[in-house]
């Protein structure tokens, strides 16, 4: 139920009730990368920049080889102004197979 709610939020750009689903889902299981994930996403989405690097980078953790986890870091690296970081970034998502 919980994964719906948050597709229907991220659909209608609802970053902060999607962010209140994330959180509950890694209540739930805090080894799920996709909730970090997510939640990183949607926390950069809002402007929340400290705490969507600290969800970003759990999410990396728990799942190196996501490529969209690295994309998500790309994009936080550019939203916060660190281009260096977000060509290493970019330079890691091209060694894992994003389509």
């Amino acid at each position: 139920m919980l994964i719906l709610l948050w597709k229907i939020y991220i659909k209608n750009n609802q970053f902060h009730e999607a962010k209140a689903i994330f959180k509950q889902i890694i209540k739930l299981g805090p080894e799920h990368s996709f909730a970090w994930r997510n939640l990183g996403f949607a926390l950069t989405k809002i402007g929340e920049y400290e705490e969507a690097e600290k969800a970003l980078t759990k999410a990396n953790l728990l799942d190196v080889e996501n490529p969209l986890i690295w994309a998500y870091l790309t994009i936080y690296n550019l939203k916060t102004g660190k281009r260096n970081q977000a060509l290493e970034c970019l330079n890691e998502l091209s060694k894992v197979n994003f389509n």
